[in-house]
């Protein structure tokens, strides 16, 4: 199987284990008719506002890949906005607003990287250790 086609695979995988988390606690997910960066939407059970929530997937063999995340061309920044971060391997899930994303990743040329086991530059702490909080964190979407 091609790599891209792999990815394709591991991205739907992923989306389908944010949804059935979201229904396990009761939330309704809406799926875009065409994927334009927005994978599902979901009410707030608190409020009359909707997220927006893009699913990343890794599914790395590698053990020091596993929690490193591509976002293609810029990472995009909403107040609405969450980012569902699946590692697959594990099965463990973040969900992050995107701001957050934004503070702890690398912006390069051509994508946007998340790299949970690496630290930034002057930071004693690894980026994940930043995000643990966000780990399971479905209550975001209060």
């Amino acid at each position: 199987m091609a790599i891209k086609e792999q990815q394709a695979f591991d991205g739907k995988s992923a989306e389908h284990m944010v949804i059935t988390e979201l229904l396990k606690r009761n939330y309704v997910p809406f799926i875009p008719v065409l994927d334009r960066g927005i994978d599902l939407l979901v009410k707030s059970k608190t409020e009359e506002k909707y997220y927006e929530i893009q699913v990343k997937s890794n599914n790395s063999p590698i053990e020091k890949n596993q929690k490193w995340f591509i976002f293609s061309g810029e990472l995009q920044v909403r107040k609405n906005l969450i980012y569902a971060l699946v590692d697959m391997i594990n099965n463990e899930i973040w969900i992050v607003p995107s701001e957050i994303v934004k503070k702890y990743g690398n912006q390069c040329k051509t994508q946007f990287d998340l790299h949970l086991k690496q630290r930034k530059r002057g930071d004693e702490k690894r980026r994940g250790e930043h995000l643990e909080p966000y780990k399971n964190n479905w209550n975001i979407l209060r």
